[in-house]
């Protein structure tokens, strides 16, 4: 048994809610982190911004390149030859919409035209990077982005959308854009 398949045995509604609830902000967390970080320092915000645009860019490219299945297709298809026709699963997060009583995860999965992108987990990445520009800011931005991108990467697992592989990937391409950009900045800026 691995841990996706562990984590969906053992639920409950109280973790359904809390990871359903941290697993959709992923976006609108970084995304004010973002604003914030445009109104404290324009500079890493800017640094920030291009760290985010390279993360997502590099995971759609990794998408397409390498087409990974989540552990939910593994479970309902097995290993065999990909069916690129098989439409997206919500999986877990279907636990979330039964504690809410409404179908909101199921309305945004059932409409995603790429179940294979399992690899790298930028639900997890993007909160990553998100630690390593604010993990400098305070004692509490260290550990309140520690524990959201720990509570982001437990989701995904718990919901049987990624393998801990994904989020360890994920994790490499986050410190990847993280360090790529300053270095190129400062390229650029030699240049002129």
């Amino acid at each position: 048994v691995i841990l996706a398949e562990l984590l969906e045995i053992h639920n409950t509604p109280v973790l359904d809610l809390v990871c359903g609830v941290l697993y959709v902000t992923y976006l609108l967390v970084f995304l004010l982190f973002l604003l914030y970080m445009f109104l404290r320092d324009y500079r890493k915000a800017r640094f920030l911004g291009w760290s985010f645009c390279i993360l997502n860019v590099a995971g759609l490219v990794t998408f397409q390149l390498y087409p990974a299945a989540p552990p939910w297709y593994v479970a309902c298809y097995g290993l065999g030859p990909a069916d690129p026709t098989v439409p997206a699963n919500p999986a877990g997060t279907l636990r979330f919409d039964a504690v809410i009583g409404h179908p909101f995860f199921e309305s945004i999965y059932r409409k995603s035209p790429d179940v294979f992108g399992a690899l790298p987990s930028l639900h997890v990445a993007n909160p990553i990077l998100l630690f390593l520009f604010a993990r400098r800011l305070s004692r509490r931005w260290f550990w309140g982005s520690f524990l959201y991108a720990l509570g982001v990467a437990f989701s995904a697992l718990y919901f049987h959308h990624h393998y801990v592989m994904d989020i360890l990937v994920g994790g490499v391409y986050a410190g990847i854009a993280y360090l790529i950009v300053p270095w190129g900045w400062e390229r650029i800026t030699q240049r002129e």
